[in-house]
């Protein structure tokens, strides 16, 4: 991992754990509400971890359950920052949690997740909150092309974040819960999709016009 990537995600860490309230302050274990997405996108597929903390603010190991808050329209999801395989579980509705035991302090939790591009048209990030979150903030990497747009929010992400490395855009105000937030993604070099399209038809016109000429020399041979 580069340097300056260490460098920004211990400012993650601090943003996350050292400035942010937390929920249910007078409980032994809490979830922060400030949470973070970063992104990233190549032509097909639109990858994504979400970033929250836990607070345990007892002595011991104590088990938490909470539910995961990913987008919409997520094919595929995987255990990442501070989580096993095992402490990620859908409920028989299908709902992703969260449920592990957490060491006393502060712990970063990171889930993964994927969302296919579509080839014509925007790319949306659509997220239903829920439960009511302080901030929220969306990042990609600094010069990478793609723009993160969305009513709610603005320019910009928390000082702690702001190193150069990442840009992107942080809710305006506290997201109440059942909040719709559809965030949109930009800036995903599409001309190649059609591009492949052009190529798919070309080769096709090209086999039929094959076929045709060889029929056509065919019967020209027969008749003679």
């Amino acid at each position: 991992m580069p340097l300056a990537s260490i460098k920004c995600l211990f400012c993650l860490l601090v943003w996350l754990f050292g400035l942010a309230p937390l929920y249910a302050l007078d409980k032994e274990i809490s979830l922060g509400q400030r949470h973070i997405v970063l992104l990233n996108a190549d032509l097909k597929t639109m990858y994504g971890t979400y970033f929250f903390a836990v607070s345990n603010k007892t002595k011991a190991p104590l088990k938490f359950k909470t539910l995961v808050m990913l987008p919409d329209k997520v094919t595929d999801f995987n255990a990442q920052d501070g989580l096993e395989p095992g402490d990620l579980k859908q409920d028989i509705d299908g709902k992703l949690y969260v449920e592990k035991e957490f060491r006393p302090g502060l712990s970063l939790v990171g889930v993964g997740f994927k969302i296919p591009i579509v080839k014509f048209g925007p790319d949306y990030l659509h997220f239903r909150t829920l439960f009511a979150l302080e901030e929220l903030s969306v990042a990609v990497a600094a010069r990478s092309g793609l723009v993160l747009e969305s009513a709610g929010f603005e320019v910009g992400l928390p000082a702690m974040l702001g190193t150069g490395v990442y840009e992107g855009i942080r809710s305006i105000g506290v997201l109440a819960k059942d909040a719709d937030v559809k965030i949109r993604l930009s800036g995903i070099p599409k001309m190649r999709a059609w591009l492949e399209i052009v190529f798919v038809i070309a080769a096709t016109l090209f086999s039929v016009l094959a076929l045709f000429l060889a029929i056509r020399t065919q019967r020209s041979r027969t008749e003679k």
